[in-house]
């Protein structure tokens, strides 16, 4: 290539898209190829080499046996020279990824989910108990930093097995705890339900069959058609395809689309009410090995002064549990006349005690605000929460 276009200008990538689009007309008839932006393949298939030889690079060429037989992928000792080179066998050939001569793509995914996690280390910096981003800037920086790399090429190796693909479905795990600031025991699948984010299973799914549709769409003598169009399931092979994937994938979406339907993550307001003031601490100092007798002490003095005044007064708390019955919240509003409400809400569908805690709080403010004698009796309201975290 003797010109070539400017790094960054608008018109590049088409000036170089029409650049490329001949190039199968300078490609010898009997080679295939197979083009996608920048990247080309090239393949050829004879049963002697010897006329291709002047044009191989030897020191850049292996071979690798594919087969899903153990023992032939052993006992084939092949003695394959190019330029009188001896080429060199490969169990694990790279392009585009990590291919594995027995078609497991075990070793692909393994490699994929060693980087994703690499990059968790973002989500770690960015996160925090008392300080860090909002729970939607790390949900956002997963989806377009680190779920990418957990979804490169899915409908290739997509009909791996199940517990390899799990190595990439715990990335998301952990990063859907880090994002609610959930421990490392909490239900992994309410963890994603808070989160809002569906499944990898489910992802993988949609996308294989979005490939094969696509496949669908292509013209007659298109290579991906051709081969589409050609396929047969196979009873005697041993190892699943995306094709075969894809048509086990359709009779059961029969469909369990309401399974792609999650819960959403609760509304949480964002910014509090006006005249909100905040008390972190006890109004009298305390140290952590203190006698917990004295802290008891402190802590009631500090309700008693909060609560002077005309105010109504709540406690409210929130927790979580792996059924869908346990968890819940409970709010205690007492009135100066004396009156008092007992509240509670099941939350169960909650993954971490932290959320459980902010609907809690939710739940007393609209207690508070759903009787107007109550506002116009009171001079405000004063909340009392163990949740220093949330808060």
């Amino acid at each position: 290539m003797w010109a070539g276009v400017s790094q960054g200008f608008v018109l590049s990538p088409l000036l170089f898209l029409i650049f490329m689009n001949t190039i199968h007309h300078h490609i010898h008839l009997d080679t295939k190829i197979a083009c996608y932006a920048d990247d080309i393949a090239v393949w050829l298939s004879r049963n002697d080499i010897t006329e291709s030889e002047k044009t191989i690079n030897a020191d850049k060429t292996n071979y690798c046996i594919f087969s899903t037989d153990r023992r032939h992928r052993s006992s084939f000792n092949s003695n394959i020279k190019i330029q009188n080179s001896q080429n060199k066998k490969v169990d694990l050939p790279t392009y585009l990824g990590t291919l594995d001569s027995n078609l497991r793509f075990s070793k692909h995914i393994e490699q994929t989910a060693n980087k994703a996690l690499g990059k968790l280390d973002i989500l770690r910096k960015l996160s925090g108990t008392s300080w860090g981003s909002r729970p939607q800037n790390l949900k956002g920086t997963f989806c377009t930093v680190i779920r990418p790399v957990l979804e490169y090429a899915t409908p290739i190796w997509t009909p791996a097995s199940i517990s390899v693909k799990r190595k990439l479905d715990s990335v998301q795990h952990r990063t859907a705890k880090i994002i609610i600031g959930a421990v490392s025991s909490t239900n992994k699948e309410k963890a994603e339900q808070e989160c809002d984010l569906p499944p990898l299973e489910s992802r993988r799914n949609l996308v294989t069959i979005k490939f094969t549709n696509k496949l669908r769409s292509y013209c007659l003598d298109h290579i991906c058609r051709r081969v589409f169009d050609k396929w047969k399931h196979s009873t005697g092979l041993k190892r699943s395809s995306t094709l075969q994937l894809d048509s086990e994938i359709r009779k059961e979406l029969n469909l369990e689309q309401s399974f792609l339907e999650f819960l959403q993550e609760p509304l949480i307001p964002k910014n509090p009410p006006k005249n909100t003031c905040f008390e972190l601490e006890l109004l009298q100092p305390c140290f952590t090995k203190e006698d917990p007798v004295t802290l008891r002490q402190k802590g009631l003095e500090t309700i008693a002064i909060l609560s002077q005044g005309n105010f109504a007064i709540t406690y409210t708390d929130g927790s979580s549990d792996r059924s869908l019955s346990n968890g819940g919240a409970r709010i205690l509003l007492l009135l100066p006349d004396g009156n008092n409400y007992k509240h509670k809400i099941n939350t169960g569908i909650i993954a971490s005690n932290f959320t459980s805690e902010l609907v809690a709080i939710r739940e007393a403010l609209i207690l508070y605000q759903q009787d107007p004698h109550v506002i116009d009796s009171t001079e405000g309201l004063v909340i009392f929460s163990d949740s220093l975290n949330q808060l």
